[in-house]
């Protein structure tokens, strides 16, 4: 059968169905619709394009429950696979001061940092494959990627986590969630949080103290 379709702009049709919609503390908010906000919200305007990131996602609603409950004002915050800067933007919110932002795909780099300039931000995403060329610890690290990734990244991720600092890595399939925290507790972390949604996993884990160092108790 054949059937004749108008023609649509469908690389922006799709926007009709995004709507401003809560998750914990955040609202999202595509930067094309109003929104009034309540006194306890704190707003992220998103215009994700094509990059991954929208909070629709069980993935990145896991995260942003982390960045609520675990990242606090002044802290370093990395934000590996970065994607539309969703994750980025919600530790801003909450008063991180000196984030690191990467991806690999240069359209989610491109999306982030157009995100970023929309909200003032003085942070710029970097298109790399691994945490490797940040030159600091950070208080929490982000990896909302996919299991495979977590596995390629986990040496880097582990050496760019301050002891006592914590990992939220999500992303992660079911059938692979066992592989991703025997890969991370060999590199130093313990277990904080296991939370799911759907079949997806985040693992919220915490570095391990070096001899000497002081407890952050987050």
């Amino acid at each position: 059968e054949t059937e004749i379709i108008e023609e649509e702009d469908w690389a922006n049709s799709w926007k009709r169905f995004y709507k401003p919609f809560r998750l914990g503390c955040f609202v999202i908010k595509p930067s094309w619709e109003p929104y009034s906000a309540e006194e306890d919200e704190k707003i992220i305007e998103l215009d994700p394009g094509m990059a991954f990131g929208t909070g629709q996602h069980a993935t990145t609603a896991l995260c942003l429950g982390a960045v609520e409950d675990y990242v606090r004002p002044g802290d370093t915050v990395i934000d590996a696979g970065t994607g539309s800067g969703i994750l980025t933007l919600a530790a801003h919110l909450i008063g991180a001061t000196e984030i690191h932002a990467f991806d690999c795909d240069t359209v989610a780099v491109k999306t982030a940092n157009q995100n970023f300039e929309a909200h003032g931000m003085d942070v710029r995403a970097e298109r790399a494959f691994d945490a490797g060329h940040i030159s600091v610890q950070a208080d929490v690290v982000l990896a909302n990627i996919i299991a495979s990734v977590i596995l390629y990244m986990a040496d880097s991720l582990a050496e760019k986590t301050k002891p006592g600092g914590v990992l939220a890595a999500s992303g992660i399939i079911m059938s692979r969630d066992r592989e991703v925290f025997e890969a991370l507790t060999a590199r130093g972390f313990e277990m904080l949080e296991k939370r799911t949604q759907k079949e997806w996993v985040c693992y919220i884990m915490k570095k391990k103290l070096s001899q000497g160092a002081l407890n952050d108790d987050r």
